[in-house]
């Protein structure tokens, strides 16, 4: 620009010169002042656009420069006033000057590319009889100088507006500082945390402000911003600091400082971003307790009593540690009859009696269900033994009241030294359970402490060892399905199967259900189990059974899973995926599950039968209270108690069952099945009595599943002819 202003001016006085010479010479010749000759020697030898006006304003003559800048041929450029040139809004008050005067202001140009800012000069020429120089400079490179400054102003204006609007919406409190440490800027949410408006606090020390306190000592801290400002690095506030406000409400906060550097580098402050996590860490805090906590009593739970018990194993030459388990005897009574809210109201009242006969180092946990877990920490045996046996005595002692009926309650309690010899929190829990299973079958009330030579120990291990190996089985995939035959004694009836299980162990031997489903039903393995069982039939056989004609399957569930409320979910989408008709599957429900769960396992009842399956109650007659709970169970068959089936031909009073179930059933039309018919002789005998199928070893051994395959096209009536 300074190059271009140079060589501008040098020009223009060169051509000022050029012109003053040729007035000059024009002079002494006594020519007149507008000599072409000496005209045309000034104008040509410029780079200026110059022209010659007459004092009319009308062209008299340019030089090259002048149709250059114009970019218009001189015989073009003179056809229409030099007025007309620029735009009209530029030029509304320009007149010609006087001679000895000059005019000079900034016009657009009109040129092909559009608008161009100049630099327009009129000089009235001495003795020139009125006319006119007409010079003409580009100053567009200066506008759009001006134009791109004005516009980076308004862009940074616009930034700088977006960016305050930004940090005042934002929900995190900001705070900038200058190098000094001194407030040069807030936002409203610092305002509101601190108390302090940004009027107030411009030019205020940070740490006046932004006050930070010790969580546990209210001692005052140095906020983030110094250190940020002397070690030229982020920083953090560190945990357990509070930020306290100008009207001393405290805040829970989590900070960063950072310095700011200009773009060569030098520091020119800090800012502080912090926010309020009060309400999140409280939820934090309230999670971490109910993570710990059992929801119903306040107790620890299993979760917060096995770290507990981790901690004690851990200690390094500690005194002894006792691990109680603690049973309640007659809960079930009261959560059956009474209802689970009683049954709850009863677990708070017994946790609260166990609190109060223990210490205040001790831990006290409910372990799921009415079951407690109880550390005595550094604890003699002897001295364990007369708390845990004051703390059966305070059970004992308990008359719970409720809905005008008033029930006792018990307690077993197992007991188990945490010595060197247990390392893990699995092998303590295990001792403590079996000593406690142990007390429970020794009768009510008892207290037993663990001794690794104790026969029920041993059993009980042996079981606890049997549900870590189904387990390993589920996933090792090593359970077998097998299917016996349910025969009907009747022409025309479609035939039945009832599918079994088998365990294979690790040797490939067959384990009967006597042997695993105890242990699967005590820790909870039923679920998974019946979850296999029906992902084998639905989902991966569901095709190749669908495919057997007139061929009907009972399917066995476990009170477990009819307790779980997620089942029968899991089961109406395996029902939607599987080919195998839900009208050709009946579940089996044992007489006592129906007992136990009235309230639960009617719902479940409804909803098989609402999908198109069948129900049968099995071991129906084993408690035989049960005629009164068919009128509140709809069910498709009875299967009565093989108890009763065995001995039909040598017990009157056997037979007298079998024909009274028979005959309630039929009534209620309900289809009966004998169980356990083991000889043949007694087919024509239950003919008579009215039933309407058999099942046991006289009309076929369970078989594996894979049987049923060999005949895809098999039809009962036809594979089986009816009995006689």
């Amino acid at each position: 620009m300074v190059i271009m202003g140079i060589t501008l001016l040098v020009a223009i006085a060169a051509g000022a010169l050029l012109l003053l010479i040729w007035r000059r010479r024009a002079r002494n010749a006594g020519q007149p002042i507008c000599d072409e000759d000496c005209y045309r020697l000034a104008m040509n030898h410029t780079g200026v656009g110059m022209a010659m006006l007459s004092a009319s304003g009308e062209w008299q003559n340019c030089n090259p420069a002048m149709c250059r800048i114009c970019e218009t041929p001189q015989d073009i450029l003179f056809l229409r006033p030099f007025t007309r040139l620029f735009h009209p809004d530029d030029i509304i008050a320009l007149t010609l000057p006087r001679e000895g005067n000059r005019t000079s202001l900034e016009a657009r140009l009109q040129l092909d590319s559009g608008w161009h800012w100049m630099r327009l000069t009129l000089t009235g020429i001495e003795g020139g009889n009125g006319c006119v120089l007409m010079e003409l400079e580009s100053t567009q490179a200066s506008h759009d100088v001006q134009a791109e400054l004005l516009d980076k102003q308004r862009t940074l204006a616009r930034e700088s507006d977006h960016l305050r609007v930004t940090l005042d919406a934002i929900a995190d409190a900001v705070i900038a500082t200058d190098e000094t440490g001194r407030i040069t800027f807030m936002n409203p949410v610092a305002e509101s945390l601190t108390g302090w408006t940004e009027q107030n606090a411009l030019g205020v020390p940070v740490d006046e402000v932004l006050e930070l306190v010790d969580d546990d000592t209210g001692e005052r801290l140095p906020s983030p911003v110094s250190a940020a400002l002397e070690g030229l690095q982020v920083c953090y506030l560190r945990d357990g600091n509070r930020l306290r406000s100008r009207d001393g409400s405290l805040y829970e906060i989590q900070d960063s400082a950072s310095p700011l550097r200009s773009d060569d580098g030098q520091l020119v402050g800090a800012v502080v971003v912090f926010r309020d996590i009060t309400s999140r860490r409280a939820m934090q805090k309230a999670l971490d307790f109910h993570t710990t906590h059992d929801a119903l009593t306040g107790l620890t739970n299993r979760r917060g009593f096995e770290l507990a018990l981790q901690m004690a194993l851990s200690e390094e030459g500690r005194e002894p540690n006792i691990l109680c388990f603690i049973n309640l005897d007659r809960f079930k009574v009261v959560n059956d009859t009474a209802g689970h809210v009683a049954g709850d109201a009863l677990l708070r009242e017994c946790a609260s009696v166990i609190g109060h006969q223990i210490r205040d180092d001790d831990v006290l946990a409910r372990l799921g269900g009415d079951e407690f877990g109880l550390l005595l920490r550094h604890c003699p045996v002897e001295r364990a033994r007369l708390i845990t046996e004051r703390l059966i005595d305070a059970l004992d002692t308990i008359r719970f009241s409720w809905e005008e009926a008033v029930y006792d309650i018990g307690a077993s309690v197992g007991l188990v030294e945490l010595d060197d010899g247990i390392v893990s929190v699995e092998e303590a829990m295990s001792r403590a359970d079996v000593a406690c299973y142990t007390a429970k079958h020794r009768g009510r009330g008892q207290l037993a402490v663990y001794t690794a030579d104790d026969s029920d120990a041993s059993r009980r291990h042996l079981e606890l060892q049997m549900a870590a190996s189904l387990r390993e089985s589920l996933e090792a995939d090593r359970f077998v399905l097998f299917v016996q035959e349910i025969r009907p004694l009747a022409e025309g009836d479609p035939g039945h199967y009832e599918v079994l299980l088998r365990l294979r162990g690790r040797d490939g031997e067959m384990i009967s259900p006597g042997a695993f489903i105890p242990a699967a039903e005590r820790y909870q393995m039923m679920p998974h189990i019946d979850r296999w069982v029906l992902r084998q039939l639905l989902q991966e056989r569901g095709a190749e059974l669908a495919a057997i004609g007139g061929l009907n399957l009972a399917i066995n569930l476990s009170a477990t899973t009819l307790d779980d409320p997620s089942f029968p979910a899991y089961l109406e989408s395996l029902l939607a995926e599987t080919p195998l008709a839900a009208e050709r599957l009946t579940f089996e429900i044992t007489e006592t599950t129906v007992v136990n769960q009235m309230g639960s396992v009617s719902d479940v009842l409804i909803w098989l039968r609402e999908q198109g399956c069948k129900v049968a109650l099995d071991d129906f007659g084993s408690g035989f209270s049960s005629f009164n709970y068919l009128k509140h169970f709809k069910v498709d068959y009875l299967k009565i108690d093989g108890s009763f089936v065995r001995n039909l031909m040598r017990s009157s009073v056997d037979h007298t069952i079998v024909e009274s179930i028979n005959e309630v059933a039929h009534r209620l039309s309900i289809q009966t099945v004998a169980e356990y018919v083991e000889d043949a002789a007694l087919i024509p005998l239950l003919r008579e009595t009215g039933v309407d199928y058999v099942q046991g070893y006289a009309i076929g051994r369970p078989e594996p599943l894979e049987t049923l395959f060999k005949h895809r096209q098999y039809h009962a009536n036809d594979a089986h002819p009816p009995l006689h």
